[in-house]
């Protein structure tokens, strides 16, 4: 076995553990980033797989230039905001209800949930059946996608973040918390129905978050619950999906050069490793750049709308490694549009975004700040798998999130409450 793949994964390993000490943030972006792309480059190149190849020297470059990019805007941003690194990360939620016109947020979820209950009964009706109970889950939950009204079906994670910062920072009695409690339930349920597993993974990483800056530090012990709910629901979906199969389908498809013995390895392993895979033949074959097609298809796909989609996944299709693994870590986007200077600046670009929005939630602790920051999360964890900035679902569900959150915020003039000691520190 290689020496490197240990090393990286060790170290890893140590960072998360020293993000536990006082006044470490785990969720800080710089070792957030560092932590989860040293543990992702460590797993894949165990190469437990024959589908997996050497990388050449240029897929090194153009990784490890989208990694340290980031690193350098958010260092940029880390310097500017220096006098305050030892703030205290955890928010006070009593000052974020002081923020909130608490009816208006009940209201505004009320609504929208309303809206994607009407939203997922319209579809249903167009459509005429529920993936989960159709023969090819996998197939058919592909074509429950009716633009326009699915947007509204997947503002799911909007409403589910809300309710679940309205649970944390309002802390409403006993009535409103159960009424609340069972919409939440509702949604969880209902698009359980739709197989899909990515915004069930963004609906645990946002309360993981959110949980983390409002209430108190998270424990080894609470990540290791959120980890097993977030293990568990991602391969119980992907089982129904693969039902039809042999118990050993992926095992058997993953050609994994280790034991049988360990086959529950295998979708855990070709989960993390294969994005990388995939970017190694995108990056040693792609010919020609199509400069912001894929990098704002979220604009393009408002204009040219289903079929465009459709497009993008077949133009995709002739750069995986493996038919069966689809996804590309976030880089491959701007490699395909603009090529090693896109992976770069826009990587650099990210440093820079999600830093100031950490530090801003930091400096003044606003229930926007933070949402928004949770939801930035989001896109660094996932960074390994896909873009979530270039896709239309996620960025519409920002702005639900924040166009809520214009809407409840109270008139008042908090000036005094907001700007705190730790502002006029920076300032």
């Amino acid at each position: 076995m290689r020496i490197l793949p240990l090393i990286l994964i060790c170290l890893s390993f140590v960072i998360f553990l020293l993000s536990f000490r006082k006044n470490k943030d785990l969720f800080s972006p710089a070792r957030l980033w560092l932590m989860l792309w040293l543990f992702v480059i460590g797993i894949t190149n165990l190469n437990w797989s024959f589908l997996q190849n050497e990388w050449s020297l240029y897929m090194w470059v153009v990784l490890l230039s989208g990694l340290l990019a980031f690193l350098l805007g958010s260092f940029c941003i880390y310097v500017l905001y220096f006098p305050a690194a030892q703030i205290p990360h955890q928010l006070n939620y009593r000052q974020l209800i002081q923020q909130i016109d608490i009816k208006r947020f009940e209201t505004s979820i009320v609504i929208l949930f309303g809206l994607y209950l009407i939203a997922y009964i319209i579809e249903y009706k167009i459509v005429g059946f529920l993936p989960v109970f159709t023969d090819e889950p996998s197939t058919t939950r592909l074509e429950f996608n009716i633009f326009g009204i699915h947007l509204f079906v997947n503002s799911v994670l909007a409403v589910i973040v809300l309710i679940t910062e309205y649970l944390v920072i309002v802390k409403p009695g006993r009535r409103k918390r159960i009424f609340f409690l069972v919409l939440a339930l509702i949604l969880l349920v209902s698009y359980f129905f739709l197989m899909n597993r990515l915004y069930y993974l963004l609906m645990i990483i946002s309360l993981l978050v959110i949980t983390h800056y409002s209430v108190k530090k998270i424990t080894i012990k609470k990540v290791g619950i959120f980890a097993t709910i977030f293990i568990t629901i991602f391969f119980a979906v992907a089982s129904i999906r693969l039902v039809q199969y042999a118990e050993n389908f992926l095992f058997i498809v993953s050609e994994m050069n280790i034991s049988p013995n360990y086959s529950f390895v295998a979708g855990p392993y070709m989960y993390i490793s294969m994005n990388l895979e995939n970017l190694n033949v995108g990056v040693n074959n792609l010919g020609n750049y199509n400069y912001g097609l894929f990098s704002f298809d979220f604009l393009l796909a408002l204009i040219r709308g289903q079929d465009y989609l459709r497009e993008l996944v077949i133009q995709n299709s002739v750069f995986q490694a493996s038919r069966p693994f689809t996804t590309f870590p976030y880089m491959w986007s701007y490699y395909r549009d603009f090529g090693y200077g896109g992976v770069t600046l826009f990587s650099f670009l990210w440093g820079i975004l999600f830093s100031s929005t950490y530090w801003r939630m930091r400096t003044r602790p606003t229930p926007t700040n933070m949402i928004m920051y949770c939801l930035f999360i989001t896109v660094v964890i996932l960074s390994f798998f896909t873009n979530l900035i270039s896709r239309l679902n996620f960025i519409f569900n920002i702005l639900l999130v924040l166009s809520t959150h214009l809407y409840i915020k109270k008139k008042a003039n908090i000036c005094d409450d907001t700007k705190n000691k730790h502002t006029r520190l920076i300032e």
